[in-house]
């Protein structure tokens, strides 16, 4: 039997895509990715050339609402809103990572969030 553990011992973490800019410019990436982690055990056993993810728009709509975008502000309040309705501390590991962007644009995203949206979340 697993003991029981203290609520405030429990450690939440949240883990999601964060882009700082509108949802448009990267569901097209992180629809891709999506795809490529659903594809993996197909491609293992496929030959000939890899296929190219599917044009989903209800797929799209779906990817979008998962990713904690827009302007650093709104960020922040999404991630506030989180917070408030999940009623305990919430640590955050944001995926800001887009294989498809150049690496000056994927440092561009990791320096807007270190300083526009980490300062204005707390840890924990």
């Amino acid at each position: 039997m697993i003991p029981a553990r203290e609520i405030s011992t429990f450690r939440w973490i949240y883990y999601g895509t964060m882009y700082p800019g509108s949802h448009a410019q990267i569901v097209s990436s992180m629809r891709n990715r999506v795809w490529r982690y659903s594809d993996m055990e197909a491609s293992a056993t496929r030959t000939g050339i890899a296929s190219v993810a599917p044009h989903d728009g209800a797929s799209l709509e779906k990817i979008s609402s998962q990713i904690l975008g827009g302007s650093s502000e709104q960020i922040v309040a999404d991630i506030s809103t989180i917070r408030e309705r999940a009623g305990v501390p919430i640590e955050w590991v944001a995926r800001s990572y887009f294989p498809d962007l150049s690496y000056s644009r994927q440092l561009e995203i990791a320096e807007q969030l270190a300083a526009e949206v980490m300062p204005f979340v707390p840890a924990g």
